[in-house]
């Protein structure tokens, strides 16, 4: 790809503004990001309820490795960190 296709391509997918200085882009598709941000926080509860219950009930793994389950659930708990963060910053 050459640099007058990425300009096209940058022009589809954000606002761009320039200045003599900076270049601002804002993205143009906010539903999408508040869609795809609520699809991280949906993934990370769904991970911390099949790892809590792996973890303490022994289902559906069968505890086949605790270290693994405890694991699974602190990166859940960032991946909800991080997605209810990125919902409260989009407008």
């Amino acid at each position: 790809m050459q640099a007058g296709n990425y300009t096209v391509l940058l022009a589809l997918l954000f606002e761009v503004e320039t200045s003599a200085r900076v270049t601002t882009f804002r993205v143009r598709h906010q539903p999408m990001l508040k869609v795809l941000t609520i699809i991280g926080l949906v993934v990370a509860l769904a991970m911390l309820v099949i790892f809590a219950a792996d973890a303490f009930a022994g289902w559906p793994f069968q505890s086949a490795s605790p270290t693994m389950d405890y694991g699974f659930m602190v990166a859940s708990l960032l991946l909800g960190y991080v997605s209810v963060t990125t919902l409260r910053e989009l407008p």
